[in-house]
C-alpha cells in the first residue's frame, strides 16, 4: 500500500513566492494572482501524502495563480502527519534492484511504515472530511470569495478527495444567498482536476461523479492502472452523453505515478509532460469557470 500510494520522485528547486496564513481555521499556503489583477476564481489544491509544505506543490500553486489569475489555497489537511520529503529515498529503494537495495529494503519498509501508520490513523475519511468541507463551505460564503467560481485540484492522496467532491452529495452542499437575494444550495466546488489519483474505488467512485472532472493519468501507475483508467474513461464518456456534463481523461505515456508533482525536471520528456498536466488543469479551470460566469449572467 505504501509503495503504491507514494511512488518515488524528486524535490524541485525553486523558492515559492506565496505566503502562509490561517484561512478558515486551517494553516494554508496562499498564492495570489499578479499584482493589480483581481482573481478570476479560487483553486484549492489537495496535496499528496507529502502535504502542504512540499516545495513542489507550493511552486505549482504559484504557477496556477500567475498563469490563471487565480487565488490558490493549499491547506493543511493532514493534521501535521504529512510524510517527510526525506522518505523519497526510502520510496526509491522499493523500486530499485540489486543486492544493495535488497539488503536495505527491510529498513526502508520499516521507516515508511513508521510514517504511514500514524498518517492513516490521523487521516480517516471522517477526519479529513471534517477539515475539508467546512474550509470549502467558508470559501463559498466569505464576502471576499463567495462570488468567485471554485475548483479543486488533487494529486495522489488528494486525488481521492477530488473524486469525493465530484460526487457532489446533496448533504455536502452549502446554502448561500444569490445576488437576487434568494437562498440556493451550491456544490462545494464547481469543477475538479486530478492527476495520478490514488485509493479510489473503480467503478464505484467514478459512477458517483456529478461535477465536471478532468483526470491526468500516468501510464506507469499501480494505483490507477490502465484497466481502471479505461473503465473510468468509458464511464465518464457515457455520463457525459447521458447527463450533459463535461469530463475528460488524458493519458500521459511514459509517465510514472507522481509525475505531475514530483516528476524529474532533468528528464526533458517528463519535465515537458509535467507542464502539459499543468496546462491541462489551467485549461479546465478557465473553461469551467467561464461556464459558471455565463450561468450567473443569464
Amino acid at each position: 500500500m505504501i509503495q503504491q500510494c507514494c511512488a518515488a520522485g524528486e524535490i524541485h528547486t525553486g523558492t515559492p513566492s506565496g505566503r502562509v496564513d490561517k484561512v478558515h481555521g486551517l494553516d494554508c499556503y496562499i498564492a495570489s494572482p499578479p499584482a493589480g489583477t483581481e482573481p478570476e476564481g479560487v483553486v484549492v489544491i489537495l496535496p499528496d501524502v507529502f502535504g502542504w509544505e512540499l516545495v513542489n506543490t507550493r511552486i505549482l500553486a504559484d504557477a496556477y495563480a500567475a498563469k490563471g489569475n487565480y487565488l490558490v489555497y493549499l491547506p493543511e489537511l493532514q493534521d501535521g502527519m504529512a510524510f517527510d520529503p526525506s522518505l523519497l529515498t526510502s520510496l526509491a529503494n522499493l523500486e530499485a534492484s540489486g543486492l544493495t537495495a535488497l539488503l536495505s529494503r527491510a529498513y526502508h519498509l520499516a521507516r515508511l511504515a513508521s510514517w504511514w501508520i500514524p498518517f492513516a490513523r490521523a487521516n480517516t475519511d471522517a477526519a479529513v472530511r471534517a477539515r475539508l468541507h467546512p474550509f470549502l463551505a467558508a470559501i463559498r460564503t466569505h464576502p471576499a470569495t463567495g462570488r468567485l467560481p471554485v475548483a479543486a485540484a488533487g494529486f495522489c492522496w488528494g486525488g481521492y478527495w477530488c473524486f469525493q467532491l465530484a460526487a457532489d452529495a446533496a448533504a455536502d452542499r452549502v446554502e448561500v444567498e444569490s445576488e437576487s437575494g434568494k437562498r440556493q444550495a451550491l456544490s462545494l466546488v464547481d469543477a475538479v482536476f486530478t492527476a495520478h489519483p490514488a485509493n479510489m474505488r473503480v467503478p464505484e467512485d467514478v459512477e458517483a461523479v456529478r461535477l465536471p472532472l478532468s483526470v491526468a493519468a500516468a501510464a506507469i501507475d499501480k494505483m490507477f492502472p490502465k484497466r481502471d483508467v479505461d473503465v473510468a474513461r468509458a464511464i465518464l464518456e457515457r455520463k457525459g452523453k447521458e447527463e450533459g456534463q463535461r469530463h475528460e481523461v488524458v493519458w500521459y505515456e511514459g509517465c510514472h505515478h507522481g509525475w505531475a508533482i514530483r516528476g524529474n525536471k532533468e528528464d526533458e520528456a517528463e519535465g515537458r509532460k509535467g507542464l502539459e498536466a499543468e496546462e491541462q488543469a489551467l485549461r479546465w479551470f478557465e473553461a469551467r469557470f467561464g461556464e459558471v460566469r455565463g450561468r450567473a449572467g443569464e
